[in-house]
């Protein structure tokens, strides 16, 4: 399954960005942001082959699962990629990081990148990855909370996590980069992705932040009452990581499914 990926095309109208949709594609991959101070987010995820090397983010949502991005779940086996939790940066051994397999992959059954009509928006974009044990859920490895159903997390400033891209010509980065975020509404983003956007999707802009390669399948967390709460997985962005809107899977429209998955495991 060959996953699609539209680049942004700097809010033209939604008729004359369609024109180009098809023409840079990429996976999501975060541009413009900063180190991470050590462990400020420790239901990070760094998704890897055996080998060590980091390809997606993830968000520890309970001790046995992982929230991910499901077009980072294509063409992957469980035995052939890890999890690791508690890491900050990545060639450093830190004596805080916990690995685990992965026992059972579970795509969310409405994602569908297969389907043509689907390669340009990726609708339910998500995967859980149950690990063969649990996390010892300490300072540095605990999981984020899920959101109310009845929020949608819209005109907010929020913070996006990963290792992925700086910039389109720069390496992943080494030490976990965080960046403030604004929530835009979806009626704004159709201005430039036009029916590409759907009510499953959330977007986010800031100037001189972008999610970039490496960073698909990471959080996008908000604070609420209960404090940090996860209200986005990264989907897809700007093949150039550039200046433009990025898409994230709104949690909300897939609490239904998350529950039913976690809350029947065996493991509760």
């Amino acid at each position: 399954m060959q996953i699609i990926i539209l680049s942004f095309l700097c809010f033209l109208p939604a008729f004359l960005a369609a024109e180009n949709f098809e023409k840079d594609v990429l996976l999501p991959r975060i541009s413009g942001g900063e180190d991470v101070y050590p462990y400020d987010f420790p239901w990070q995820t760094s998704i890897q082959y055996h080998t060590g090397y980091h390809f997606c983010g993830g968000a520890l949502i309970d001790a046995y699962w992982v929230l991910t991005a499901a077009h980072c779940m294509d063409n992957q086996q469980p035995n052939q990629i890890r999890v690791v939790l508690g890491e900050h940066t990545l060639s450093v051994t830190e004596e805080t990081e916990q690995y685990r397999n992965i026992s059972r992959i579970i795509v969310n059954p409405f994602f569908n990148g297969a389907r043509p009509e689907f390669n340009y928006f990726l609708p339910y974009d998500l995967a859980l990855l149950e690990l063969t044990t649990p996390v010892n859920l300490n300072y540095y490895v605990k999981p984020i909370s899920l959101p109310d159903q009845n929020l949608s997390y819209s005109k907010r400033v929020c913070i996006v996590t990963g290792w992925g891209k700086t910039g389109v010509n720069a390496d992943g980065s080494d030490i976990l980069q965080m960046a403030e975020i604004n929530t835009l509404d979806n009626n704004v983003c159709r201005y430039t992705w036009g029916y590409y956007i759907y009510y499953g999707n959330i977007c986010v802009y800031t100037y001189g932040v972008t999610p970039c390669q490496g960073d698909s399948g990471g959080p996008l967390v908000c604070l609420d009452t209960k404090g940090y709460v996860l209200a986005g997985i990264s989907s897809w962005g700007d093949v150039d990581c550039g200046d433009h809107p990025s898409i994230y899977t709104r949690i909300t429209e897939n609490l239904a499914w998350i529950h039913d998955v976690i809350d029947n495991d065996g493991h509760h």
